[in-house]
């Protein structure tokens, strides 16, 4: 599909990516090709931190929604004697530590 006004043309996401963009534009005159990421795509952020959509962008995060609650039977103990009242709150700290 081409804008005529413009001189650009507007790119399935199929042919350019996959699930990675939400949309290409090529511009025929600068000969340019400029592709949007679809908000939190896969492999945007790391392994343990979560994407957070805010309007048209996103962000990494690593504030999990844990329970405030600790459940007696979710308690954890590492292997380097950390405590966490829940697998949850171990995995915020390991994201934010940015180590396991």
């Amino acid at each position: 599909k081409v804008d005529i006004a413009t001189n650009k043309a507007v790119v399935s996401t199929q042919s350019t990516g996959g699930d990675r963009y939400a949309g290409c534009e090529a511009n025929y005159d600068d000969g340019t090709f400029k592709c949007k990421d679809k908000p939190c795509y896969e492999g945007r952020c790391g392994e343990y931190e979560i994407c957070v959509v805010e309007g048209d962008s996103d962000r990494c995060s690593c504030e999990y929604d844990c329970p405030l609650r600790p459940d007696p039977s979710s308690y954890i103990c590492t292997d380097t004697c950390e405590f966490f009242f829940s697998e949850c709150l171990m995995k915020e700290q390991i994201c934010k530590d940015g180590i396991e």
